[in-house]
């Protein structure tokens, strides 16, 4: 969360996971992190402003085989490619999501690190989303394929054959509100990730 608690060692570049008492440390792209505001949808959230912020954390250890990814995100326009969550470089395949033009959720799924290769780019699913709504959107992906739920309500999935899906290495950044090679970022508010 961003909820930026004081009393256990949270600040604007620290972000202290509770269920696990991990701390991560938190780095910004563009001239600022995102801006901490009061109005997410559970506590604080961050604010991004479309054209140059993104957290990125780095992360010691290797996620693959099975995995969620869930947020909570609004976005504030809908003509260009909003990152929520990435993993991935142009020479690594990991994992990323998107709100797309209005009208549709996509991601990329891979195998992950250098030389990784794509199980998919268009994990997608038509979704008309309104300005300024908070969104909640998961994707669960397993060793066969992935299921997109918004809301609690699945929209999409799809299949592959067996492979290793992999979320994030120990070489690569989680980013939030942008993609890793810059470009894509967010416009709007994220929360609970």
């Amino acid at each position: 969360n961003f909820d930026n608690i004081t009393a256990i060692g949270e600040n604007s570049t620290l972000v202290i996971d509770v269920g696990s008492e991990k701390a991560f440390n938190l780095t910004g792209s563009g001239t600022s992190l995102p801006i901490v505001n009061d109005s997410g949808y559970y506590g604080r959230a961050r604010t991004y402003d479309g054209s140059n912020d993104e957290l990125a954390m780095n992360f010691p250890i290797t996620i693959n085989n099975a995995y969620t990814v869930s947020a909570w995100a609004r976005v504030y326009d809908n003509g260009l490619t909003r990152t929520v969550i990435a993993t991935r470089r142009s020479n690594r395949a990991n994992f990323d999501f998107k709100f797309q033009s209005g009208n549709y959720i996509n991601g990329s799924i891979g195998t992950g690190g250098i030389g990784g290769t794509w199980l998919t780019t268009n994990a997608a699913a038509s979704f008309n989303y309104n300005l300024g709504v908070w969104y909640q959107v998961v994707y669960a992906v397993n060793q066969t394929g992935y299921k997109i739920y918004i809301d609690g309500i699945q929209l999409g999935s799809g299949t592959w054959d067996s492979n290793i899906p992999q979320f994030i290495g120990t070489d690569t950044n989680l980013e939030i509100g942008g993609y890793g090679d810059g470009g894509e970022f967010f416009y709007g508010d994220i929360d609970e990730v």
